[in-house]
Formats: structure tokens, C-alpha cells, sequence
């Protein structure tokens, strides 16, 4: 028998689909600039704002341990960058993976912001055995082929337009804590009359009234795989503790931050990394998924490849009446980048 570590990988390369910045059309007006593989710099005058985030999605669910800040190369010259250790010029960012869209998101530190009226380059990297910094797919297929896109800053940012810097640790826990309680983001996605949509926004609410019927109290024996969603004060236990069906191998009872085979001992919430929660995988795993907007550019079969590899059993929830929408999605996962914090709620 082969090496784990140098048998062949069995899955397709990780694809680029876009990158997005938040920038400044020929008007001066606010505008999204989306970059791709076949249209790697702006067809027009717009430009990036010199505070703005580097959103960078893909076509599969990646490793979140190698969607790091040397996994790109962002810098003010055309110099070739073919793998990170000649990234020289290389401006620092802080990553954060979002399975829902399978994007990660680079944030300037804050305080800081990119030089403005300036041309940037931005190598995406293809982890190689001569260089494994690069991204990777879950199961360890990597992107293709290195990917270089450009753009220009502003001469000036707007007074008042967006700033995304990185959030610090008071603004990360005032984050998580409107989401586990309100939401509000997510509630005003939803139509004004659509209360169940409502419903299922708040953390606090969406993990109880899409879950709880499955994973009701311990006490009377309904909570499947010992997962207890009955109620808000239930919570906080399925934090940082080990999901039942990634307990495989020795010592699976403790959570394992990196396994060898993505998926082992896995927590259902890790505050602060979406991307190693099993709750958050269970819902992805749905073919409810497949039909949002977050999936747009999925690769064919990626769903079933994580349910062979990683999610076992019936999808949360198994039924359409209970599914999350997708901003109730997107709001489980930011709670959970935000450091998943459980507030007691007005």
C-alpha cells in the first residue's frame, strides 16, 4: 500500500470563479468590481477603493487550514509571483473562509489601506509539492494553475464610502452577538410578510426551529446523535464539542484542528473557523443548497464528493419545510467567524 501522502489525489482541480472588490465606477459612483480568469483586470475606468477587502470565491469547498494569507500574492508590481516565497512586495491581509459562497475574504488590517492611484497585482497560488502554499479543496485537490488578475486603486477615496478592514476582537463580539440575537442583516432580506424566513435569521432561533425537531431534549431521548437543538440554552454545549459522526480513529472524542483526512473529529461550531463545523457542512450538504444563489459556479458533483468524504448521514434539516434560507446561512457562518458567541437575547 502507497502513502497517504503521495497516493493520487481522485478529485478535479479547484477553479478560480471570481474575485470582488469594492471600488468606484468612471462616475465616481459606488460599484462591485469582478474579475475572473477570462477578464482578469476592468474592461473600463473602475476603480478598487484603497480600503477595500479581496473577496475570492471558488468552485469547491476548500481546506480551511490552507486558505491562508500566503495562499494569494497581492502587490504593487508585475513582478512574477509563481509560488508565495516570492511574494516580495506582498501586502498583509487576514483571511477568513466562508464555506456558504466558498469564499475567502482578505481584509486589510486596521488602520491601514492600499496605496492609492496605484496598479496591483493579485496572484491566486496552486499549492505544489515544491510549494504548498496554495489552495486546496477539501479532500486536497489543488486550484489548477496560479491565476493573476490586476487592478488600480482610486485617486481618492469618497468621504464616508465602505471601509472593510479586518474587525478587531470588541467589534468581532459585538458582530456575533447581533447575529446569534438578531440577525438584522438577514431579516431585512427577507419580504416584509414572510415570517417564517424571519424566523429562521437569528442564530438563536434558526438552529432550534430548523433542527430542534430531529434533535430535541436528551432528557426524553430525541436528541439524534446526541445533538440537543431543542431550545436557545441548548446551544452553547454543541460548541467546540466533537459531532458524533466525525469520531473516527484514537482519541476522536477531542476536537482535532488538523487532521490528516479533513473532517476527522470535527466540531459542530468552531468559534472563529466556519470552515471546520460540522453543522454548518450538514446544511451545505443539502440539495436545497444546490438551488441557491451561494452555489452559483459549484462544481458538478461537489455536493455528493462531501457527502462521500465528509457528511454523513441525512442532510440538516432532511426536509425543505425546515430548510435555512440562504441569508440565514450566511448569517450561521459569519456567527461562527465572528467567534460564535451566545448572548442572552432581549
Amino acid at each position: 500500500m502507497g502513502s497517504p501522502e503521495r497516493e493520487a489525489i481522485d478529485a478535479p482541480p479547484v477553479h478560480l470563479v471570481e474575485v470582488e472588490l469594492s471600488g468606484l465606477d468612471a462616475g465616481g459612483q459606488p460599484t462591485t468590481l469582478t474579475l475572473t480568469p477570462s477578464a482578469p483586470a476592468p474592461t473600463d475606468d473602475s476603480r478598487a477603493l484603497s480600503t477595500t477587502s479581496v473577496r475570492v470565491t471558488f468552485d469547491r469547498f476548500l481546506l480551511p487550514g490552507e486558505a491562508i494569507r500566503q495562499a494569494i500574492c497581492l502587490q504593487p508590481s508585475a513582478d512574477p509571483v509563481p509560488t508565495a516565497s516570492q511574494c516580495q512586495q506582498g501586502v498583509f491581509l487576514e483571511p477568513s473562509y466562508d464555506p456558504v459562497h466558498r469564499r475567502v475574504t482578505y481584509r486589510l488590517p486596521a488602520m491601514t489601506a492600499l496605496v492609492p492611484d496605484t496598479k496591483y497585482w493579485l496572484t491566486v497560488l496552486a499549492a505544489t509539492e515544491a510549494s504548498p502554499f496554495g489552495v486546496r479543496a477539501f479532500d486536497g485537490a489543488p486550484l489548477e494553475a496560479n491565476v493573476v488578475l490586476q487592478f488600480t486603486t482610486a485617486v481618492m477615496d469618497p468621504p464616508g464610502g465602505p471601509v472593510d478592514p479586518a474587525l478587531d476582537e470588541a467589534a468581532r463580539r459585538a458582530a456575533s452577538e447581533e447575529l446569534f440575537c438578531t440577525a438584522s442583516a438577514c431579516v431585512a432580506s427577507c419580504a416584509v410578510d414572510d415570517q417564517l424566513c424571519i424566523d429562521k435569521c437569528p442564530v438563536s432561533k434558526s438552529l432550534v426551529v430548523g433542527c430542534g425537531g430531529c434533535h430535541g431534549p436528551l432528557e426524553i431521548g430525541a436528541a439524534a446523535m446526541g445533538l440537543d437543538l431543542s431550545g436557545v440554552e441548548r446551544i452553547p454545549a454543541v460548541i467546540g464539542r466533537v459531532a458524533n459522526q466525525t469520531q473516527t480513529g484514537e482519541q476522536a472524542d477531542e476536537v482535532d484542528l488538523r487532521p490528516r483526512r479533513f473532517g476527522r473529529a470535527m466540531p459542530h461550531v468552531d468559534p472563529g473557523n466556519a470552515g471546520n463545523s460540522y453543522l454548518l457542512y450538514k446544511m451545505l450538504a443539502s440539495p436545497i443548497y444546490a438551488r441557491m444563489d451561494a452555489a452559483k459556479g459549484l462544481a458538478p458533483g461537489e455536493i455528493d464528493r462531501l457527502r462521500a468524504s465528509v457528511v454523513v448521514g441525512l442532510p440538516m434539516p432532511p426536509y425543505d419545510l425546515y430548510a435555512a434560507p440562504q441569508s440565514s446561512l450566511e448569517a450561521l457562518s459569519a456567527w461562527i467567524t465572528t467567534g460564535a458567541e451566545t448572548p442572552a437575547c432581549p
